[in-house]
């Protein structure tokens, strides 16, 4: 990332944001962009577009993945990304393939 390393090979050590690359350069063009889709996904989207426009920005997992392994946040928010995320998928498999509107 900002200091030599590849992005790819980027271990969880429980670092700091800022050495650990999420406040690096590398960073500032998703950072950008994903506000420039949510400017848009709020200024001319229905809520059912935007919330698949959105999903597909990498920073909102790569900031879950974080609040996930990271010893100093709240067991309690990596719990409430985990509980959102099953039901999402159940759900929205359960009423996708009855034809309801899911998001």
């Amino acid at each position: 990332m900002g200091q030599g390393r590849d992005p790819a090979q980027h271990r969880v050590d429980h670092e700091p944001l800022e050495k650990s690359g999420y406040l690096c350069a590398f960073m500032l063009p998703f950072i950008v962009h994903l506000g420039i889709m949510a400017a848009t996904a709020f200024l001319v989207m229905h809520v059912q577009v935007a919330t698949r426009f959105l999903s597909a920005s990498p920073p909102l997992y790569w900031f879950a993945s974080y609040v996930m392994v990271s010893p100093g946040m709240s067991q309690r928010w990596g719990y409430m990304i985990w509980a959102y995320s099953a039901a999402y998928i159940l759900l929205g498999s359960l009423l996708f393939s009855n034809f309801y509107p899911f998001t």
